[in-house]
């Protein structure tokens, strides 16, 4: 029977490009840039299986994830722009 495992995905938000960068030290070859959550959510539905089966002692089959984001913003005081 094989183990459960739970692959670690980091999103962090770069206000410059305004795009998200997401890398898994879990995950071996995952380097993806979104524009939304949702897209990672999408994209990892789309690519994280077959790198799971690739690169991980793992199916593929059933992939419990979890999804981290990072992101760091500013709040100005209204009228203080």
């Amino acid at each position: 029977m094989q183990k459960k495992i739970v692959y670690r995905v980091m999103a962090d938000w770069d206000s410059e490009t305004r795009r998200w960068t997401v890398t898994s030290d879990d995950i071996p070859g995952l380097v993806l840039e979104t524009n939304t959550v949702e897209e990672i959510v999408d994209c990892l539905q789309e690519f994280a299986p077959e790198l799971i089966e690739q690169n991980c002692d793992s199916d593929g089959l059933d992939i419990p994830i979890v999804l981290q984001a990072n992101y760091a913003t500013r709040l100005l005081k209204s009228g203080h722009a």
